[in-house]
């Protein structure tokens, strides 16, 4: 645990406040649980108490790699949903790509302040998605290992059988579950001039069709 510590938040600042960590940190089953680091809790000691700097001396272009280890489809929208909600929705995408079964995303900003590890792993949580690794790759450049298998996502509306719905044209695409249900009518308003486009998807967004 403590490298992954001093990886976070560098040797220079780990060394500065070592008996601190060491006090902080002590209980170490709040921190690993059935071997694997809990990154909710170490970001959270780590932040309330200072130790992550995320201020950097002037505007600076930053890289962020998200390794999604399954449900590629699935992962990639919670994770643009998720940088949406902590107010990043302006960025480049350098690669997007399959490698060794798993998918990698990069995308660059420019900004005064790194990507917060602990707000990216508050708002995954909400979602379901579990942080396997974070990897600071220098200052500039983080890696985040993701585990989507389980993740939900968030603005579905769920339909039960025989359950009427009334939507509005939408500015965003509906995201319909329905619950187990193996068929769905659905009827436009006289007073509608379009026609919606429906895909059906699997539970990790795979497309199995388009009417």
């Amino acid at each position: 645990m403590n490298d992954k510590i001093i990886n976070l938040i560098g040797q220079e600042n780990y060394d500065l406040h070592n008996n601190l960590i060491r006090e902080l940190t002590k209980d170490e089953s709040r921190f690993v649980i059935n071997k694997t680091l809990n990154y909710g809790t170490l970001l959270s000691t780590l932040k309330n108490e200072g130790l992550i700097n995320l201020n950097l001396d002037e505007q600076t272009e930053i890289t962020i790699l998200f390794n999604i280890t399954n449900s590629h489809k699935k992962g990639f929208k919670i994770i643009k949903d998720v940088l949406s909600n902590i107010g990043y929705s302006y960025y480049f995408t350098d690669f997007i790509k399959n490698t060794n079964g798993a998918l990698l995303w990069q995308i660059r900003f420019k900004s005064d302040f790194m990507l917060d590890p602990h707000a990216i792993h508050s708002e995954l949580n909400k979602f379901s998605t579990n942080i396997l690794d974070i990897n600071k790759l220098n200052k500039t450049s983080w890696e985040y290992t993701i585990e989507v298998k389980s993740g939900i996502l968030k603005d579905v509306v769920n339909i039960a059988p025989n359950e009427k719905n009334i939507l509005a044209m939408p500015l965003q695409p509906y995201v319909l579950s329905l619950n187990n249900a193996n068929e769905m009518t659905i009827a436009s308003s006289k007073s509608n001039n379009w026609i919606p486009k429906i895909s059906f998807y699997d539970t990790d967004l795979n497309a199995l069709g388009t009417n």
